[in-house]
């Protein structure tokens, strides 16, 4: 288990895991148990679609029977936040699914694109920083990632199918200001990536140079084209 403790997480090889870029580690983890989001905001949600009803929101995974409505209620509150062309030199991730809890978008500091949540935890995860220009990058692969205590992400781009059901693609920076408890997206395709947090855990984690590219690291055949 590795342990990064008030740490700016720039999903790099140094940042993400404290390991140097260019060499391969490995790391076992206990999973992080997600905490529980803030309270649903009353309906409808200042500043949000005139539709994004905070009582509609899940407050945790819902029942499969429940899912449908649940990915409807995100769906409504979040598509209008589009997304942005991504930096230069972007890290890019993919990853099977992306579940964030107690999300808090548009708060205090402004300009830097970035939300607020109680934890971020990245299932069968990889992560491509490109290097500068003449030298080779990293790729990094892992089972499981999680961040929690005093969170703090950005993606220029974030597309993902919420709730493995209805397909999304938006940019933090644009998020209104909807206290959300739970979100799932499977299928996550994410640029522009960063990320603080008091604490990460990485489980079985591989981190490597990828000279050829982020098309060979990124290739793991979970994510959408």
């Amino acid at each position: 288990m590795r342990v990064v403790r008030r740490t700016a997480l720039l999903f790099t090889a140094v940042y993400a895991f404290g390991l140097l870029s260019g060499h391969s580690g490995h790391a076992d983890a206990v999973p992080v148990t997600p905490v529980p989001g803030p309270a649903a905001s009353p309906s409808p949600v200042s500043g949000a679609p005139s539709l994004c009803r905070g009582k509609d929101l899940p407050r945790t995974a819902p029942a499969r029977t429940a899912l449908a409505d649940a990915a409807q209620a995100v769906a409504v509150c979040l598509g209008s936040a589009a997304a942005t062309t991504s930096r230069p030199r972007a890290v890019t991730v993919r990853a099977e699914a992306l579940t964030v809890t107690g999300l808090r978008c548009g708060l205090p500091p402004r300009g830097d694109g970035a939300c607020h949540a109680d934890g971020v935890t990245l299932e069968d995860v990889r992560i491509h920083y490109q290097g500068p220009t003449g030298r080779a990058g990293s790729c990094t692969s892992a089972r499981h990632v999680a961040f929690s205590h005093h969170v703090r992400f950005r993606a220029d781009v974030l597309h993902g199918r919420v709730f493995g059901l209805l397909p999304l693609t938006l940019s933090t920076a644009a998020i209104p200001a909807v206290p959300l408890p739970y979100l799932r997206l499977t299928h996550v395709h994410a640029s522009g990536l960063w990320a603080r947090a008091d604490h990460a855990l990485t489980a079985r984690t591989t981190i490597s140079p990828e000279p050829a590219g982020a098309g060979s690291c990124l290739r793991t055949g979970t994510a959408d084209p």
